[in-house]
C-alpha cells in the first residue's frame, strides 16, 4: 500500500493532499459500521467471512499505509527503505495481533467485534480531525 500510495502521490499529488482524510474516513468508518452492526447478528461475522470480505477488509484497514505513502513523495523519503519498514512492521504486528484475537475471540465472543468495528470508526474520525 506504500508503493501503490507514493505512486498514487506522484500522480495526483495536490488532489490527495485535498482529499485523503475524507477518503480513509469514508472507507474505515464505513467497514467500521458493518462490522459493527454484523456483531448483533446472530451469526458470527468470522463465520460468514467471504474471501471478497476478507480482500475488502484488508485494504479498507490498509488506508492509512496508502496515505503515508502519498506523504512519502512530499517528504522526499527513500520508497525502497520506508516500504520495507512498513511491511515488516505491519507482518510482525498482524501476527502478534492474530495470535492475540484467538485468544480474546474465545473470551469475549461477539463483543470483540463489536469492538473492532468501533475502533475503525474512531480510526476514521481521527484521520477527519487531523
Amino acid at each position: 500500500m506504500p508503493v501503490i500510495g507514493w505512486s498514487i502521490g506522484n500522480i495526483l499529488k495536490d488532489f490527495i493532499e485535498l482529499y485523503s482524510s475524507w477518503i480513509a474516513f469514508t472507507l474505515l468508518v464505513s467497514v467500521g459500521i458493518k462490522i459493527a452492526y454484523d456483531s448483533f447478528k446472530k451469526e458470527s461475522i468470522s463465520k460468514s467471512i467471504t474471501f471478497l470480505t476478507l480482500i475488502s477488509l484488508s485494504i479498507a484497514t490498509s488506508v492509512d499505509a496508502l496515505i503515508v505513502g502519498t506523504t512519502l513523495v512530499a517528504l522526499k523519503l527513500s520508497l525502497l527503505s520506508s516500504a520495507v519498514v512498513i511491511g515488516f512492521t505491519t507482518l510482525f504486528l498482524s501476527i502478534f495481533g492474530y495470535y492475540l484475537g484467538k485468544k480474546l475471540g474465545s473470551l469475549f465472543a461477539k463483543r470483540i467485534e463489536l469492538v473492532g468495528g468501533i475502533v475503525l470508526i474512531l480510526l476514521g474520525i481521527k484521520y477527519l480531525i487531523n
